[in-house]
């Protein structure tokens, strides 16, 4: 299961020179290290939902292949592909910093502007998790993921919406933190989720 992360760090258009001239480069910073995220909410497949923030430390990018990530707008057009050498990223002390160069297209000129007027203001990835590449701590609310290991990280590039809450992450390794939403106005979907609980534990 993939996961998509979204955040308000500035990305810039810069101007880089090498030795074939002076290009256009969309920068920006699509993964922090050691710092806590906003509130997020993920729900689960019974329709009850939690809370809970996340920090990512270092040691998650150890052995990660990063020959094909690609760069994208707001997850859906391409942009640069680091296999084509259009896109590189750096691991930096502060987290995963990447840069692309911005093609001729009409997709690379809009994001350019965009990026230039603040319209796409922050950066987001996707990644997938190892086993075992995360652990919770629940001992009070929102409950607190560290992710420790990714699997892979498979795109990173600037958003529309950085502060974007999603709904559909870590569901696949908070199956074994066991959390059951209470609703004092629920009662009988409560007694129903409790049930199917125990008969689990069994």
């Amino acid at each position: 299961m993939s996961e998509k992360r979204y955040i308000a760090e500035p990305v810039e258009v810069r101007a880089i020179t090498n030795d074939k001239g002076t290009f256009d480069y969309i920068v920006g910073r699509g993964i922090v290290f050691n710092k806590w995220s906003q509130v997020l909410t993920a729900e689960r497949p019974d329709g009850s939902r939690f809370q809970f923030i996340e920090k990512i430390e270092p040691r998650a990018m150890q052995g990660v292949d990063l020959s094909n990530v690609v760069s994208m707008v707001n997850h859906k057009l391409t942009l640069g592909k680091r296999a084509k050498g259009t896109m590189d990223v750096e691991i930096k002390e502060d987290g995963v910093h990447y840069q692309t160069l911005v093609p001729n297209t009409t997709v690379g000129n809009d994001a350019r502007e965009n990026v230039s007027n603040g319209n796409l203001e922050g950066s987001s990835f996707q990644f997938s998790l190892a086993k075992g590449g995360d652990f919770w701590d629940k001992s009070e609310q929102p409950y607190k993921r560290t992710i420790t290991q990714f699997k892979e990280v498979r795109e990173m590039g600037p958003v529309e919406y950085p502060a974007y809450i999603d709904t559909t992450a870590a569901m696949r390794s908070f199956d074994d933190v066991e959390v059951i939403e209470t609703r004092e106005t629920d009662f009988e979907r409560l007694e129903k989720l409790y049930k199917a609980h125990k008969i689990k534990q069994k």
